[in-house]
C-alpha cells in the first residue's frame, strides 16, 4: 500500500525526479551581486526597483535587499534579533484532534524524522529571512529508503524569482527562464510584515528607505572628517599664464593635502588660509543615530534593547517594550506555523503513508512563557 502510494505521488510530481531538486545549491546562481552598488543608494533608484517589483520583475529588488542588509551593521543586528526570537524556540508536532494511541505514537515517531532532518535548524532559520524581505524559497529533492525525507534544504536567494503577473504565483528563474516551480520539491513561506502582495509586503520595502538616507549622511560625514581643521590651499598664479601651467599648480596644490610637499616655480604662489571650524561630527552621527532608531521602530518595535541611553530607560518602560517584542515575536510565529506544517510535516507524512491528508499533525513552536 505505502509502495503504491509513493509511485501515485511521484506521477503527481509533474514528472520531476523525486531524487533530483529543481535549484542546486550553487549552480543556479546566474545573477550575480554588485557589492559597491548601495554605498549610496540613489532614491530615484530604490523606486525604480519598487516599481518593477510591483509589476512581478523583483531580481533588482531583492538584490538590493541582500546587499543592504550585508552593508548595514545595525540593521543586520536587529534582524538577528528578531530571526533568533523564533527559531530560540523550541517545538514540536500537535496530533489530531481526538488522536487514538496509534496516531499519538506516529506522531511522535513523525517529529523524531523531522528532527533527523539534516540542517533543519538551520532550515528553520532561512526561513524567518522572510521577515525582512517578503518570501524564502527553500528548495530540497526527496532521499528514497525506508523512510522518504527531503534531502538538502538549500536556501535559495529572492534574485532569483519573479512573480507572474497573471496567475500571482512565485516562479524560480533557471537560467534566466522562468519556470513554475516543482510540486513537494520547496518550501516557500510568505511573510507579510505590512498588507499587499507578496513583493510589497517585505520589511525591507520600509528598512531601504532609512538606509538610503542614512547612507548619505555616513558618506557626508566621512567627507567632512577628510577635510576637518585642515587649511586652504590657496594657489595664486600670474595674469597670462597657460592652461598647462596653471593644472601644475592645481596638482600641486591638491598634492599638498596628500603628500605634505609640492614644488612650484617662483612666480607662484600658495598660500595656507586658516580653517575655520564649525561643525562637529556629532552633527552627522545624530543624523545616523535618528535613521537607525527608526530601524529599530520598524523591526522590533522599539529601541530599548539596541540603544538604551539611561537617561529615559526605566524598568516600566523596558517591560512595555519587552511585551512589544513578544507580540512581534507571536505574529512571526503564527505566520511560520502553517508554512511548516503545510510544506514540511504534510509531504512527510503523506509520501510516507503515516496519516490520511484530512488528519495531520501541526507544527506547533513552544510560546509559552515560564513560570517564576
Amino acid at each position: 500500500m505505502i509502495n503504491e502510494l509513493k509511485t501515485a505521488l511521484a506521477r503527481v510530481f509533474k514528472g520531476a525526479s523525486l531524487k533530483t531538486p529543481q535549484a542546486a545549491p550553487k549552480a543556479s546562481q546566474a545573477i550575480p551581486l554588485n557589492y559597491a552598488s548601495v554605498n549610496t543608494l540613489d532614491p530615484s533608484r530604490l523606486a525604480r526597483a519598487f516599481a518593477a517589483a510591483d509589476a512581478g520583475f523583483i531580481t533588482e529588488q531583492a538584490a538590493l535587499f541582500e546587499l543592504v542588509e550585508e552593508q548595514d551593521a545595525h540593521l543586520f543586528a536587529e534582524l538577528a534579533k528578531r530571526r533568533r526570537a523564533v527559531t530560540g524556540l523550541g517545538w514540536q508536532l500537535t496530533p489530531p484532534p481526538d488522536a487514538g494511541q496509534s496516531e499519538l505514537a506516529r506522531t511522535e515517531e513523525l517529529a523524531a524524522m523531522i528532527r533527523a532532518i539534516g540542517h533543519i535548524e538551520d532550515a528553520q532559520y532561512d526561513l524567518t529571512d522572510a521577515i525582512g524581505k517578503g518570501f524564502t524559497a527553500l528548495s530540497y529533492a526527496w532521499m528514497p529508503g525506508d523512510v522518504w525525507l527531503p534531502d538538502g534544504l538549500e536556501f535559495i536567494p529572492q534574485r532569483l524569482f519573479q512573480v507572474d503577473p497573471a496567475t500571482r504565483r512565485l516562479q524560480f528563474l533557471k537560467d534566466g527562464i522562468a519556470e513554475d516551480l516543482w510540486e513537494n520539491h520547496w518550501i516557500v513561506h510568505e511573510h507579510r510584515a505590512k498588507s499587499g502582495y507578496i513583493e510589497g509586503a517585505a520589511l525591507f520595502r520600509v528598512l531601504a528607505w532609512c538606509y538610503a538616507y542614512k547612507a548619505y549622511d555616513i558618506r557626508d560625514m566621512q567627507r567632512f572628517l577628510e577635510v576637518y581643521g585642515l587649511p586652504l590651499r590657496l594657489g595664486k598664479y600670474p595674469d597670462g599664464i597657460a592652461d598647462k601651467q596653471r593644472d601644475e599648480l592645481l596638482k600641486a596644490v591638491k598634492n599638498i593635502g596628500h603628500d605634505s610637499a609640492s614644488v612650484v616655480p617662483e612666480s607662484m604662489s600658495i598660500e595656507f588660509v586658516q580653517a575655520v571650524k564649525t561643525g562637529t561630527v556629532r552633527d552627522f552621527l545624530d543624523a545616523v543615530e535618528y535613521w537607525e532608531r527608526k530601524q529599530s521602530l520598524a523591526i522590533l518595535g522599539g529601541t530599548l534593547t539596541s540603544q538604551a541611553d539611561g537617561k529615559t530607560s526605566t524598568n516600566a518602560l523596558g517591560e512595555i517594550h519587552e511585551r512589544a517584542r513578544r507580540e512581534i515575536m507571536l505574529h512571526d510565529v503564527r505566520q511560520l506555523e502553517p508554512t511548516l506544517t503545510a510544506q514540511l510535516v504534510r509531504p512527510i507524512a503523506l509520501v510516507n503513508g503515516m496519516f490520511p491528508a484530512e488528519r495531520i499533525p501541526a507544527f506547533k513552536y513552544l510560546t509559552e512563557e515560564t513560570v517564576d
